[in-house]
């Protein structure tokens, strides 16, 4: 049995991210988390980066969903002016948001990836869904409230080994 926590694949940055590679591989979907996978939880609106990176994956034929914990506000805040489709309070690591977005557009968990900063929520709801995870290093080190407790959970897993880079 896999160990929920650990990530199929652990990548320091998205610009490391094989798009190439893992379409050969099968996978024609991407779920992306937003706050500081995609952009820092403070910024309220896409940035060039952001932007560039949403662009280029749809523009390699994958079907983009941000999916993010966050309150609908945010989401649909930070990516006005594009036409990237979203899912707010997600409630990752549950598979509420999970199946949502699989039953809304139609897609399969075996073609999917998704691509996230956090262990507890972004690894654990994807494996959960038998979805191949990508963990990708924070954007900033500042964080929220709730992230900041999940990190000193995460630094335990490191730890003890539950998982590994």
């Amino acid at each position: 049995m896999k160990n929920i926590f650990q990530p199929d694949l652990y990548i320091n940055s998205l610009d490391d991210l094989d798009l190439k590679r893992l379409k050969e591989e099968g996978y024609r979907n991407i779920l992306i988390d937003l706050d500081n996978t995609l952009a820092p939880y403070y910024d309220k609106h896409i940035d060039e980066r952001a932007k560039e990176i949403l662009d280029k994956m749809s523009e390699e034929g994958f079907f983009v969903v941000v999916m993010s914990n966050n309150h609908e506000e945010r989401v649909r805040d930070f990516l006005k002016g594009t036409d990237h489709h979203y899912q707010s309070m997600s409630l990752k690591p549950t598979k509420v948001g999970y199946k949502k977005v699989l039953e809304r557009y139609g897609l399969k968990a075996s073609e999917t990836l998704a691509i996230g900063d956090q262990i507890l929520t972004d690894i654990v709801g994807a494996n959960r869904m038998k979805i191949f995870s990508i963990l990708v290093e924070p954007l900033v080190e500042k964080d929220s409230f709730s992230t900041r407790i999940n990190r000193q959970f995460e630094k335990i897993l490191y730890k003890i080994g539950a998982v590994k880079k």
